[in-house]
């Protein structure tokens, strides 16, 4: 009897119930191996889950993308498109400021062309930067992302940051993100947030990808006035 209810266990899981445990009391090696079925199964529903998990996770990640894809291309405006990623990753994200700093050839600066801040407050001053200046400048020049979790405890902030303008806007996360292609850097767009907070390696993998969509958006539009 206990192993035709082991085995009966085994078929309502192999049906699909991984709730089923196996409830065997013999005080023998029947119990034993019921007791490692059992394990084996928590084991398994647990794989499920996390598998379900991260199904449901890329296939949020990949709404958002085709969404700011889709927005960056319905118009051939900078600022059209800027709004429109920006409104996207706040949507998103939920960060407290998102900038976006574009190179002008005629200045030859990084310019601030969009912004989006949920309070007044957090609003700074500084609107160009030379390529290499401050940390903005750095990252357009290295073509690298820079991730601040919590400027009040990372040495680093203090070290790069010319203007200071997190800290003056007593916001605590900044980060900024190269605007790229594989060819050309045209900017940098950057999210600030009131409390300290650590990106997953799949939010920095959805922003670099939706950083890099705007930079082909941006390349296009360019691209038209050229031809304009």
């Amino acid at each position: 009897k206990p192993i035709k209810q082991l085995r009966d266990g085994v078929a309502t899981i192999g049906a699909g119930n991984l709730e089923h445990r196996a409830d065997i009391k013999t005080g023998d090696e029947i119990e034993e191996l019921a007791h490692e079925f059992n394990k084996m199964t928590d084991a398994l529903q647990n794989s499920y889950t996390t598998l379900e998990q991260k199904v449901e996770q890329r296939t949020q990640e990949i709404t958002a993308l085709y969404e700011v894809t889709t927005a960056v291309n319905q118009s051939l405006s900078l600022e059209d498109i800027s709004n429109a990623v920006i409104a996207k990753i706040t949507e998103i994200f939920r960060f407290d400021t998102t900038r976006i700093f574009l190179f002008s050839h005629e200045s030859e600066s990084l310019e601030l062309r969009a912004s989006f801040e949920v309070d007044p407050r957090y609003v700074t001053g500084k609107h160009t930067f030379k390529p290499g200046e401050g940390i903005i400048g750095r990252v357009v020049e290295s073509g690298e992302p820079m991730v601040f979790e919590d400027i009040h405890n990372d040495p680093r902030y203090s070290a790069l940051s010319r203007s200071k303008a997190t800290r003056n806007a007593q916001l605590s996360f900044f980060a900024v993100f190269p605007i790229k292609t594989h060819s050309r850097v045209f900017g940098a767009i950057l999210f600030n947030a009131l409390s300290p907070r650590k990106l997953t390696s799949d939010e920095t993998r959805l922003l670099t990808s939706m950083s890099e969509q705007l930079a082909v958006a941006i390349g296009k539009a360019g691209l038209f006035r050229q031809a304009e």
